[in-house]
């Protein structure tokens, strides 16, 4: 299988890469202070605990399915700075979600958390969470030095720098439709509203940031861009309906994070929509409950779990992720990279579509 032998050549490189650079560039700042230095250890603890690496690849799939030169080491190393973005946004959403764990490891703020308990009897969440805003902003300015640093064309540096900044906006924008989807009254909302929430915080990001940022180093036309677009669109949406679906019932170990954490934080998705669109009177008021939860338990997740099958919410909603793996698979026949990169996405997008984590 050639996406399997790529990805994990790939996830080598860029952790190679990523350890390298963090070592460089934090070095310096380990002597300001004991907290500063324990800061540093948190981030790069952080950066190479896991991941699946995926928008470095993908960034690096859109250079090479265009690119007919050989410069594609290049390509590689600046596919980083897609990643170095992301998780400078992960330490944020860890924030947000209250989240403990990501990557099977404790997040930012909790290993901060733990530190300044220990070290200063603080028991407030508002010094950890800041430090965890802090991490963000040293990352993200990271990715910028980072991107800076690469050996290709200024002219390429800039527009790969606007057009990430774009999507970083879109992004925030898409949390804030995300924050704010769970202070809406249930009833209220509507299945486009969680569609729209899923482009912007998953489609653009995930999928159609890194694949047009390799295609832009690669300086391929405005066509293609646009195909990428739709192909990335259903893609993406696809991708985070069924990272709803394992995270609803995979298993803490499988997913590398709580599978309450969706429940506790009453997130709205295509699963609780549907859910709560073909429930009874009674089974409406136990989901409105549970959702508003502030402590969920593992019995809360079991009688969700039992809702969501039992008014046909987790078959409507595997349907409709099927049709949007469909639909990508008809799209990227339309984008007209080289044959070996089309077989290494038709891998990725069978991958992705039966992937348990």
């Amino acid at each position: 299988m050639k996406l399997e032998k790529e990805l994990k050549k790939f996830i080598l490189f860029c952790n190679k890469q990523l350890n390298k650079f963090l070592c460089t560039e934090l070095e310096e700042n380990k002597t300001i202070s004991v907290d500063s230095r324990n800061l540093i250890l948190n981030i790069k603890q952080y950066c190479l605990a896991g991941g699946k690496k995926i928008r470095p690849f993908l960034f690096y799939l859109g250079f090479s399915g265009f690119n007919k030169n050989e410069n594609k080491l290049d390509a590689k190393k600046t596919s980083i700075y897609c990643e170095i973005i992301h998780l400078s946004l992960l330490c944020l959403d860890d924030i947000m979600d209250r989240s403990e764990i990501r990557h099977q490891e404790a997040t930012i703020h909790t290993q901060q958390k733990k530190l300044l308990k220990e070290k200063y009897k603080i028991r407030d969440e508002h010094y950890s969470n800041s430090m965890g805003m802090l991490a963000s902003l040293i990352l993200k300015n990271l990715a910028s030095k980072y991107l800076l640093k690469q050996k290709i064309s200024q002219n390429l540096k800039e527009k790969i720098f606007l057009y990430y900044n774009q999507i970083f906006n879109n992004t925030c924008f898409g949390q804030v439709l995300d924050f704010c989807l769970p202070l809406k009254k249930l009833n209220s909302i509507q299945k486009e509203d969680i569609i729209k929430n899923y482009s912007y915080k998953t489609a653009k990001y995930t999928i159609e940031a890194p694949m047009t940022a390799g295609a832009i180093l690669a300086k391929a036309n405005q066509k293609e861009f646009t195909k990428i677009k739709s192909f990335a669109s259903e893609l993406g949406i696809a991708y985070q309906i069924q990272d709803d679906i394992l995270g609803m019932f995979s298993k803490t170990t499988k997913i590398g994070k709580s599978n309450i954490s969706d429940l506790e934080e009453g997130k709205i998705t295509i699963l609780i929509w549907y859910a709560f669109s073909l429930a009874n009177k009674d089974d409406k008021k136990k989901i409105e409950k549970l959702l508003k939860k502030e402590k969920n338990n593992e019995k809360d997740l079991t009688n969700i779990q039992k809702i969501i099958r039992q008014t046909g919410a987790l078959e409507k909603t595997e349907e409709m992720m099927k049709n949007k793996f469909k639909n990508a698979k008809k799209l990227l026949k339309k984008i007209n990279f080289n044959q070996k990169t089309k077989i290494i996405f038709q891998e990725l997008i069978n991958y992705l579509e039966n992937r348990q984590y």
